[in-house]
């Protein structure tokens, strides 16, 4: 493929990069190799938030590297913004790179804002002072919420306070 495509890809709809609401199939989309984030032991490979850059916040496209990242199970550090003070445990609230976004505006840029479900049917600590990783499946998807639109959804499995 020209143009600095995917290595082993064949489908020729690869060419031409997708907006962030069109669904996904997990299933198409290949592994993430560990040279181009760190894996852990538990299967999650780790990115970081430079790599979330890769979707454009004008035109909603990615770029191969997010695109290979797309619909897989990922760790990432950051901050937790819940929606509702007061709560010691949450089950949805948005992942930030810094602490104390997304209380303020404006916002930051929907590439830098993760809307996190706990998929587990269990809550999560709230940490708003600590950072902490977050591991689950990643999709690009455009989400509404209280303190600005995210441009990323993670179905969470696991929130723990980080180092």
């Amino acid at each position: 493929m020209a143009g600095g495509g995917l290595v082993g890809c064949s489908k020729p709809e690869a060419e031409a990069p997708r907006k962030i609401h069109v669904p996904r199939a997990v299933s198409t989309m290949p592994e993430l190799p560990a040279t181009e984030a760190g894996s852990d032991e538990k299967g999650f490979a780790e990115i970081t938030w430079p790599m979330l850059r890769g979707l454009d916040t004008r035109t909603g496209l990615a770029n191969p590297l997010l695109e290979l990242v797309a619909g897989t199970d990922v760790k990432l550090a950051g901050y937790m913004v819940p929606f509702d003070d007061g709560f010691e445990e949450v089950t949805e609230f948005l992942l930030v790179p810094t602490a104390g976004a997304c209380v303020h505006t404006p916002p930051p840029p929907t590439n830098q804002i993760v809307y996190a479900t706990m998929t587990t049917g269990r809550a999560a600590k709230v940490e708003q002072v600590f950072s902490v990783w977050v591991s689950g499946r990643l999709e690009i998807a455009s989400t509404d919420s209280p303190y600005g639109q995210a441009g990323f959804k993670l179905g969470a499995v696991k929130v723990e306070r980080r180092g």
